[in-house]
């Protein structure tokens, strides 16, 4: 089984260098598996239950009441996103950030990049306003987007029922955090939004889970091989 494994890293590894590949939805379940150890050191004890893909409601980033509705999408003064394609006069459309995380100090949003070059601008707006709204009122949202569903909601109750059964402080800050190749290569809008301490670098994530047996031993390699661009 670990040759297979060290195969299919193999083959990620190469595939990444082409053109139509996405490496970040491939390797999420392997992150996804060590995340409450990889974000223990920096926040403190988390919550085994990590939840994948949680959907950001539009109409909750961007105040459902001063949603744009004109045609070319203009944002209304009011509106807390700075990007119209947030404020899109679609309410019950979502964004998606790759984890949710529950620990004891806080709620974590974790955006997972295996490319620096796909940190895209209106991204982290719309996480920047995650933050900002707090995740009780996104939690809240799912209701929200499961009533709207026209054939996922079996699904909104798998998540709703994830939601309940983690039984999250709502009292506690919500805090955006990437898992990121490097540092160096950062946006500066990153640093702008007080998220240089919440960044956690590749290297650091292979140095807490080379000791995690012989699948930690294959992904921390892959991760420093990672640390670089496909590109360079």
């Amino acid at each position: 089984m670990t040759d297979k494994v060290s195969e299919l890293f193999k083959l990620m590894d190469r595939w990444r260098h082409l053109p139509g590949y996405r490496l970040e939805p491939q390797v999420a379940p392997y992150f996804a598996m060590y995340l409450p150890e990889i974000l223990k050191d920096k926040f403190g004890k988390i919550n085994e239950t990590v939840i994948p893909e949680f959907p950001l409601r539009l109409g909750t980033l961007c105040d459902e009441s001063t949603l744009c509705k004109s045609k070319n999408r203009k944002k209304t003064k009011s509106c807390r996103c700075s990007k119209a394609e947030v404020c899109s006069g679609r309410p019950n459309m979502s964004k998606k950030v790759d984890f949710v995380a529950f620990g004891e100090k806080a709620t974590y949003l974790v955006e997972l990049k295996t490319d620096m070059k796909s940190i895209k601008p209106n991204q982290i707006e719309y996480l920047a306003t995650a933050e900002k709204v707090g995740f009780p009122k996104l939690a809240k949202a799912v209701k929200k987007m499961k009533c709207a569903s026209s054939g996922q909601k079996p699904k909104y109750s798998c998540l709703i029922k994830m939601l309940e059964s983690v039984e999250f402080e709502e009292a506690l800050e919500t805090k955006v955090v990437f898992l990121l190749p490097n540092k160096e290569s950062c946006p500066e809008s990153l640093r702008e939004f007080g998220w240089d301490d919440n960044i956690i670098t590749f290297e650091e994530v292979a140095n807490k889970v080379k000791e995690s047996g012989n699948l930690g031993k294959i992904l921390a390699c892959h991760l420093l091989k990672w640390k670089k661009s496909p590109i360079d």
